[in-house]
């Protein structure tokens, strides 16, 4: 399992494999000794959902660098996706990032950017829920708002947070993930923000923070 420097202080809140492992790519990385590469064919890290504790209105934040090296035309990055008051952020074909999200019932809608992503370069990505809009940042700049009713379900018994590839599989991620956090608070809104100058640091609110420098 890829090496995590904090998880909220609770050895349940790790990733593990959902398929087989990305490797450690200690070439190409944004900061420290490395990053995850994601090859696309069925490589993902999971965690139990339950144990985040983020259903309903509960705020929370995740950003991550993207290192994207090729464009499915749906690639999950993080999230989860199954049944009602789900949801998944990810990058599509079109140098788009998209976030998804399903409603009370069942019933699927998201937002795209247009064409302002690269490829083969470092982009920093946010997503922020603050218990009733998502905010979507690229690079630290505003992007759109997504207003979501009744906020997000804990999904069914055995389907976890993903990182790289949807729980049941498919919508493959390709490329690289550095310094990955999840916190249980609204770190963003509708202004801009600077992209992290360097590693990213826990704090009180942080859930996981994953620099994937190691694979032990």
């Amino acid at each position: 399992i890829l090496g995590q420097t904090a998880v909220a202080g609770d050895p349940s809140m790790a990733w593990e494999t959902i398929y087989t492992d990305p490797t450690i790519d200690t070439s190409i990385k944004k900061f420290g000794a490395g990053s995850a590469n994601f090859n696309g064919s069925n490589q993902g890290l999971q965690v139990d959902y339950d144990t985040l504790r983020l259903a309903g209105t509960v705020p929370w934040t995740c950003e991550f660098w993207m290192y994207q090296t090729a464009a499915p035309n749906y690639a999950h990055v993080s999230g989860h996706w199954t049944g009602d008051r789900s949801w998944s952020f990810g990058v599509r074909s079109g140098a788009r990032y998209f976030f998804n999200h399903t409603n009370g019932s069942g019933t699927g809608s998201g937002v795209e950017g247009s064409n302002n992503l690269s490829q083969n370069t470092w982009t920093y990505m946010s997503a922020t829920f603050t218990g009733s809009v998502v905010y979507i940042h690229i690079n630290g700049a505003y992007q759109r708002s997504v207003t979501i009713s009744g906020g997000f379900n804990a999904p069914a018994s055995g389907v976890n947070y993903t990182l790289g590839i949807m729980d049941n599989g498919g919508d493959d991620f390709i490329g690289k993930i550095d310094g990955f956090r999840l916190s249980k608070t609204a770190r963003y809104g509708t202004g801009n923000y600077s992209a992290p100058s360097g590693a990213l640091s826990d704090d009180s609110n942080t859930l996981m923070l994953t620099h994937f420098d190691s694979d032990f």
